[in-house]
């Protein structure tokens, strides 16, 4: 098979991924994740835990997604801590706010 006009590209995790597709997914995480530190903070000091540890599972779904494995797995820990009812630290919260801030300006400066 002639590879030489497949606009996909090899990822080591997933196999062979459409670059267009991977755009779409990179503008939609930065589109839709710009607040969501923010909304886990908000949701824990409501009581909400369960909706803490929703946003805490689409975060490291959709991070892993686009490739970005720390952010992913800095969210899975959040969301195993909060499965549990245990509430995430300031130290928790900032580490993973410091981490998405910087794949949002990365992906905006990629796309």
């Amino acid at each position: 098979m002639d590879k030489s006009n497949d606009v996909r590209t090899p990822n080591a995790t997933n196999g062979w991924v459409d670059e267009e597709l991977l755009i779409q997914m990179k503008e939609l995480f930065v589109s839709s994740n710009k607040n969501t530190t923010f909304n886990i903070a908000q949701a824990m000091n409501q009581g909400q835990v369960t909706e803490a540890h929703r946003l805490a599972h689409t975060l490291k779904s959709s991070a892993i997604l686009i490739g970005q494995e720390k952010l992913s797995q800095m969210a899975s820990n959040a969301e195993a801590l909060l499965k549990k009812n245990i509430i995430l630290t300031q130290e928790q919260l900032s580490e993973l706010e410091t981490e998405l801030a910087r794949v949002l300006i990365v992906l905006q400066y990629e796309l």
